[in-house]
């Protein structure tokens, strides 16, 4: 009868121990996974500061293209101008010394399109 209570008392007590090794195991294993679902959190926060900052340098990238497609534009339209301007003194037998002279007083833009309108439309845009 005590070796019967005693075998009962045992394997009561072997089994209890299971139970709390499955309880502390289902313990840990929560910690974990509410640690894992702070990281994942955390890592969707950090995904979506850098798609806003990666969102914004598009923008910057996208204004600074604008601009310079601008100053291309009018860089274009100046030595355009240049190139008339040139062509106009050769076609006149300009030389650097009598181009100074003769454009005392003379009235540059009735001489073919050279303009500074043109460029001047493009900087102020």
């Amino acid at each position: 009868d005590s070796k019967a209570l005693l075998a009962s008392t045992f394997a009561e007590w072997h089994r209890e121990g299971r139970v709390l090794m499955h309880q502390l195991n289902h313990e840990s294993a929560e910690q974990q996974l509410a640690e894992i679902r702070a990281y994942v959190a955390q890592l969707e926060r950090q995904t979506a500061d850098l798609q806003e900052q990666v969102g914004m340098y598009d923008r910057q990238v996208d204004l600074i293209t604008g601009t310079l497609q601008k100053e291309l534009k009018t860089k274009e339209e100046l030595a355009g101008e240049l190139r008339n301007a040139h062509a106009y003194m050769r076609k006149n037998n300009f030389t650097p010394t009598t181009a100074d002279t003769a454009g005392v007083g003379a009235d540059w833009s009735r001489h073919g399109d050279w303009s500074r309108t043109s460029s001047e439309k493009t900087i102020d845009q």
